[in-house]
């Protein structure tokens, strides 16, 4: 994109068109030291990528909040392996981030996870996990800044149903 060419867009004129979060989405799909190349397919695949994450926080609310009140729920194995697999996109977080702040990386580790978080709820899920999940996922969402610091989720989420768990968060 060139000034010269007329072929750019300014950030306000993006702000017409996309919120704030849907942009600093976008561009956290790019390394800090990367060039930036703004399309309207780009920003569409971008915005395909956020609403998975904005519909998987939805379904997790819905989720938790048309459960019972009894969160001492039994642990099986795929609760299990969903806490195993939560552990290990830990990692590969902190594996992405100590590698030049690799955020492009980070997002798809955690899309992947969202993915098989999405499979999870259809197997009964335990609140537990699904609240561990989403915790995790809006820490890191809230440290890019696309969260924040007083919300859960995209919307004023979980934090409601999430008081009446018998756990604790980290």
């Amino acid at each position: 994109m060139s000034k010269s060419l007329k072929n750019y867009i300014t950030i306000g004129d993006a702000l017409k068109k996309y919120t704030w979060r849907q942009l600093r989405f976008f561009f956290l799909q790019y390394k800090y030291n990367s060039k930036l190349e703004y399309s309207e397919n780009g920003m569409e695949n971008s915005l395909k990528l956020y609403n998975s994450f904005s519909e998987f926080f939805q379904n997790v609310k819905i989720e938790l909040r048309k459960k019972e009140k009894d969160y001492r729920e039994i642990m099986r194995e795929k609760d299990h392996q969903m806490f195993n697999k939560l552990e290990e996109v830990k990692l590969l977080v902190r594996e992405a981030l100590l590698d030049d702040f690799n955020t492009p990386k980070v997002i798809l580790i955690l899309n992947g996870l969202v993915s098989t978080t999405n499979t999870y709820l259809t197997e009964n899920p335990r609140n537990k996990v699904l609240a561990y999940i989403s915790y995790d996922i809006t820490y890191i969402f809230q440290i890019f800044g696309l969260i924040p610091k007083t919300k859960w989720g995209f919307t004023p989420l979980i934090l409601e149903t999430l008081t009446n768990l018998s756990f604790q968060l980290p």
